[in-house]
C-alpha cells in the first residue's frame, strides 16, 4: 500500500520539476539570452514556473511522502485511502491545467482572442488545486483523530502545532491563488489580458506556500528523521515552538503590509520570519556537532545512502539560514533607507536552496523504505543528483545577492547574469533527472512471480 501512495505522487512531481519548473525557467532565461525580446510570454511563463515548482514539484513530493509518514508517526493506518488517487487526480491535474494554460496562452495565442479560454482555464485549475488539497488535509486530519492516545505519542505532540500551522498555510496559499486568478489584471499591452494571475496575489501566493507551508511542515519531518538520517539530537518541542512563536506573527504583518503597505510592517514581518528561520536551522541541528551511533552504518547500501544524504540534507538548513539571514537585512535595510535585498533571492534560497536540497536528500532516504522491499537506489545518478541540486541553488541565488552587494557599494550592474540564470535551470533539470534515474528502482512495481515458480 505504501509503494501504490507514495510512486504516483513521485513520478508526477518530478515530471512536473523536470518540464515545467526548472525547463521552463531554463528556456524563459535561455530565450532571452539568444535575444528574444521578453514580451507578453515572459510574466505569464515565470508565473507558471513558480507555481510549478512550488505547488507542483514540492506541493505533489509533500503528499507522496506525507500519506505514508504522517500516518506511521500517528501509529495508525491512513483513513479513507481509497481517496487517495482522487487527490491525484484533483491537484495534479489542477497544477498541470494551470501550466499548460499559461504556456500555451502565451506561446500560442499570445494573449488574443482564442486566449480568452485562458482565464477560465485558470481559474479552474485553481479550484482543482483547493478540492485535491482540502481533501487531502482531511483525510489526514481524520486519521490524526484515531490511534493511540496523544500522550502516548511523543513524536505526534512534538511536531503538531508545526503540522497545524503548515497545513493551514497551504490552504491560505490556494486561496490567495485562487483570488489571483479570479481577479486578474486588465489588458494591458504588457501582461496580456487573460495570461497571468493577479500579480502582488500571485506573489502572496507563492510566498505563502513557501513560508507558511513547506518551512514548518519540512521542519517537522526534518526534526523526526534528521535523528535517524544525520545523527542529530532530537529536538525539544518547545525549542521548535519557539520558532513558530517567531514565524506566525511575522507572517501575519508580512500579510498585513502586503495588505496595507507601511514599511514598518515589513521591517517587523521579515525581522521575526528571519529569526525564526535562523533558531529552526539551530534547533533541528543540521548544522551542529552529530552523536555518531554504532551500527547505524553497517549495511554497505546503507553507509553509501547516508554519505550522500548527509550533503543535500545539512546543505538545505544552510540555505534556510541563508533565507533568514537576507530577511533580517531586509528589515535592517528598510529601516535604514537602504536597498532591500532582492525578493527573488530570499524567494529561492527557500524553494532553489532549502527545498530542492531537502527533497534530494529525503527522497532518497525515505522513498525507498516506503517502497515496502529492497532499496535499490542507483548511488552514481544520486551523486549526480546531489552535487546538481546544489550548483543550481548557488547559481540562481549567488548572483542576485552579488548584485545587491555591488549596488550597496555604488558599482555598477553585475554582467553575464543571465547566462549563470540560465546555467541554474539546466543544473535543475540535471539534478531532478538524475533523482529520478536513483529512484527508479524504488519506484518500480514489485517483480510478478513467475507462472511455474513453486
Amino acid at each position: 500500500m505504501d509503494r501504490f501512495l507514495t510512486r504516483p505522487f513521485v513520478h508526477l512531481s518530478l515530471a512536473t520539476a523536470l518540464v515545467a519548473g526548472f525547463g521552463l525557467g531554463a528556456a524563459a532565461f535561455g530565450a532571452t539570452l539568444l535575444g528574444v525580446p521578453a514580451g507578453r510570454w515572459w510574466p505569464a511563463l515565470a508565473q507558471a514556473h513558480g507555481h510549478a515548482q512550488v505547488f507542483g514539484f514540492a506541493g505533489l513530493m509533500v503528499f507522496g511522502v506525507a500519506f505514508v509518514f504522517l500516518p506511521r508517526l500517528r501509529g495508525a493506518p491512513l483513513r479513507g485511502a481509497r481517496f487517495v488517487p482522487w487527490v491525484l487526480l484533483l491537484y495534479g491535474g489542477g497544477v498541470w491545467l494551470r501550466v499548460l494554460a499559461q504556456t500555451v496562452g502565451a506561446l500560442v495565442f499570445d494573449g488574443g482572442a482564442p486566449g480568452t479560454v485562458v482565464g477560465p482555464a485558470m481559474s479552474l485549475s485553481a479550484v482543482l488545486e483547493l478540492a485535491g488539497a482540502a481533501l487531502a488535509i482531511g483525510l489526514l486530519v481524520r486519521t490524526g483523530m484515531h490511534g493511540p492516545p496523544l500522550g502516548q505519542r511523543a513524536g505526534v505532540t512534538q511536531v503538531l502545532p508545526l503540522l497545524v500551522v503548515a497545513w493551514s498555510g497551504l490552504l491560505a496559499a490556494l486561496l490567495a491563488n485562487l483570488l489571483s486568478v479570479v481577479l486578474q489584471p486588465p489588458s494591458d499591452a504588457a501582461l496580456g489580458r487573460h495570461l497571468v494571475a493577479e500579480p502582488s496575489l500571485d506573489a502572496l501566493a507563492v510566498q505563502l506556500a513557501l513560508l507558511a507551508w513547506l518551512v514548518p511542515l519540512s521542519v517537522a519531518f526534518a526534526a523526526r528523521n534528521f535523528p535517524l538520517f544525520l545523527w542529530t539530537a532530537v529536538p525539544a518541542a518547545r525549542s521548535l515552538w519557539l520558532g513558530l512563536a517567531l514565524h506566525v506573527p511575522g507572517l501575519v504583518l508580512g500579510i498585513g503590509a502586503w495588505a496595507l503597505g507601511p514599511q514598518q510592517l515589513y521591517a517587523g514581518g521579515w525581522a521575526l520570519q528571519g529569526a525564526a528561520l535562523l533558531w529552526w536551522t539551530y534547533a533541528v541541528g543540521a548544522l551542529g556537532p552529530k552523536t555518531r551511533q554504532p551500527g547505524k552504518t553497517a549495511d554497505p547500501l546503507e553507509a553509501a545512502l547516508f554519505r550522500l544524504s548527509r550533503t543535500p540534507l545539512t546543505g538545505a538548513f544552510a540555505w534556510l539560514a541563508v533565507a533568514g539571514l537576507l530577511m533580517l537585512a531586509g528589515a535592517a535595510s528598510s529601516l535604514a533607507g537602504l536597498p532591500t535585498p532582492p525578493p527573488d533571492a530570499e524567494r529561492h534560497a527557500v524553494g532553489a536552496g532549502f527545498v530542492l536540497l531537502l527533497i534530494t536528500g529525503m527522497a532518497l532516504r525515505l522513498i525507498p523504505g516506503f517502497g515496502g522491499g529492497k532499496r535499490r537506489v542507483n548511488l552514481r545518478a544520486a551523486a549526480i543528483a546531489v552535487w546538481a541540486a546544489q550548483l543550481s541553488a548557488l547559481l540562481r541565488v549567488g548572483p542576485l545577492l552579488a548584485a545587491w552587494l555591488l549596488g550597496l557599494l555604488g558599482a555598477g550592474p553585475l554582467p553575464g547574469v543571465t547566462p549563470l540564470l540560465t546555467l541554474a535551470g539546466l543544473a535543475g533539470m540535471v539534478s531532478i533527472a538524475a533523482l529520478w534515474i536513483a529512484l527508479w528502482g524504488a519506484l518500480a512495481p514489485p517483480a510478478q512471480p513467475s507462472a511455474s515458480a513453486g
